[in-house]
């Protein structure tokens, strides 16, 4: 594919700057501030850098300091061009990527206050390379670095695996800034989303200096290096971040030079948020799912929510190398039991949808409720019971009273928790059998569960691009780092890998909607629960966009107050 550059870039960065140097002119409006607290949780992000990110707080705000070579466009999930234009031969494999000349890297001056280009040893600003790019996605996928989405990149580049896999070096992975602004990538094989994969975040140019100089610290305020359409003005660790407006940044068709000046990004659970919001502290904020049925009553607080598409899934991982979840029965006993309609109706109450299956339909090749009516798990108490009794009798016990204790973990927030205590009677009521609930530090419980998942263990996931391949190959293949559960189906594998590489949706669907029976039905690997929502409260004078990929775009916001 090929695309025109955007002629009026370098216009417009003029234009940036010469504002800047007349900063009593811009300084004469009041600076528009948000306040926001949407796709957040409390708790510090783990990290800012773009090759050790992996969730949606850390991703939200990467997103707005680095930019990729492709962007997704959070409202319709399609890409289009970030940092680059492309072009792709004939047979699909080697992509060619020109880099848009002179965009800055920049730094937040606390002493000034100002954002200000980075300067090199001899004084000149230094702009975004392809050496930026090539150093960074060699960075993602070097063992050493242990990035933990370096999995997801790998397959799409010729040496990648082998190199990730500490079984090649770096020079055999074919991606090599050929000029100045040319990047040119070699993939093994045509596959119709790689794109999508080259755009994100962890193949995001990153400061080689600035990370060389200062280690692990660089992606503090006072060391960090960025070029996106904000600039990390302040980071106060547990607490907000605060992004600031960057001048240089001429703007793309997804990341617009922003209309708000500062983005406040706080911390806090959505059962924080809600009263700071009332109280006029917080603009945009998620609602917790107590008080949604008082929101919706509520005369103002009515006019203010939304509830809209989403691309996640909320399911309950297994895990099969812990007994009794090392029988298959056992695990679809528990599946089984949980009444997934009651759950939307009496707990959640925004509208989710109770899930068969995985992967979140309307994805390309994901298999839809409307074809597929029967695929994947469903609620069936009797059927539990008959399940549970043959997992008793394999395992030799007499009873569910002779099963081991038995856990389910969660991250400790006030939804997570109203949900497992549902299920948690739930398997009470209909198995017999007691569950006892551990509820974890919501900051650290993913890490935790990817070193040594608990037996039963509440995960979520939201799609990184708008294709089945995000959920089912990228998540239970059985190499997958995101595998909590030690899933494995040697038939899994050989259905996503196949469908993977396929130019026929139809076929890819099929393919998909087979892993799904395994994954859900015949090898219960997880007890998938509901394909989630936004829940959202939004004063009248902000004015934004509603994202359906999982994380929001600041640049095309504004506040009208």
């Amino acid at each position: 594919m090929l695309r025109k550059r955007t002629r009026w870039f370098g216009f417009v960065l003029v234009l940036a700057v010469l504002l800047t140097m007349v900063g009593g002119f811009a300084g004469a409006q009041e600076p528009k501030v948000l306040i926001n607290g949407i796709r957040m949780t409390a708790g510090d992000p783990n990290t800012l850098d773009p090759q050790l990110a992996q969730d949606n707080k850390e991703i939200t705000i990467i997103n707005h300091l680095f930019v990729g070579l492709t962007s997704q466009d959070e409202v319709t999930s399609e890409v289009s061009p970030g940092v680059s234009t492309w072009e792709i031969s004939e047979d699909g494999l080697v992509y060619t990527f020109n880099i848009t000349p002179e965009v800055s890297w920049v730094r937040y001056n606390a002493e000034t206050g100002q954002v200000e280009q980075v300067l090199d040893e001899s004084g000149s600003p230094r702009y975004v390379t392809a050496a930026d790019f090539e150093y960074a996605i060699k960075r993602s996928l070097d063992p050493a670095q242990a990035d933990p989405y370096a999995y997801v990149l790998a397959p799409y580049i010729v040496g990648g695996v082998e190199y990730n896999a500490g079984e090649g070096a770096a020079e055999d992975v074919a991606v090599v800034a050929t000029d100045t602004y040319t990047l040119q990538l070699t993939a093994p094989e045509k596959v119709a989303f790689a794109l999508n994969i080259y755009g994100m975040w962890m193949a995001r140019a990153t400061p080689q200096w600035a990370i060389e100089d200062a280690g692990t610290a660089w992606t503090e305020p006072e060391n960090i290096a960025t070029y996106g359409p904000y600039a990390l003005k302040e980071w106060a660790h547990e607490e907000s971040v605060t992004l600031i407006k960057n001048p240089f940044w001429a703007g793309t068709e997804v990341y617009p030079q922003p209309r708000i000046d500062e983005v406040i990004i706080r911390f806090l659970d959505d059962a924080t948020q809600l009263p700071e919001y009332e109280a006029g502290t917080m603009d945009a904020i998620e609602v917790p799912q107590a008080e949604i049925e008082r929101i919706k009553a509520d005369p103002v607080l009515s006019q203010e929510y939304t509830a809209g598409a989403d691309n996640c899934s909320y399911y309950y991982g297994f895990n099969v190398q812990k007994p009794p979840f090392d029988n298959v029965h056992i695990r679809r006993a528990f599946s089984l039991a949980i009444d997934r309609q009651s759950i939307v109706d009496n707990v959640t109450k925004a509208g989710q949808i109770p899930a068969r299956w995985f992967t979140r339909p309307g994805h390309n090749a994901a298999p839809s409720l409307e074809e597929f009516p029967d695929l994947g798990i469903g609620f069936d108490p009797d059927m539990a019971k008959e399940e549970l009794a043959l997992g008793l009798q394999e395992l030799g016990l007499a009873s569910a009273a002779e099963l081991p204790p038995l856990t389910l973990a969660f991250g400790n927030t006030t939804g997570h928790t109203q949900i497992a205590q549902a299920i948690q009677q739930m398997w009470a009521d209909t198995l017999g059998v007691t569950v006892n609930l551990s509820a974890l530090d919501p900051t650290t419980y993913f890490v935790t569960q990817q070193q040594d998942a608990e037996m039963i263990h509440r995960s979520g996931w939201c799609s990184d691009y708008p294709d089945a391949n995000s959920f089912l190959y990228d998540v239970f293949r059985s190499d997958s780092s995101q595998n909590y559960g030690h899933f494995a189906s040697a038939e899994f594998d050989q259905l996503v890998d196949e469908a993977r590489v396929l130019d026929d949706t139809d076929a890819r669907q099929e393919k998909y909607a087979r892993a799904e029976q395994i994954l859900n039905w015949e090898e219960v690997g997880i007890a998938p629960i509901y394909w989630y929502v936004t829940k959202q409260l939004t004063k009248p004078y902000v004015e934004r966009t509603y994202s359906i990929i999982g994380n929001e775009n600041f640049t095309r916001w504004d506040i009208s107050k």
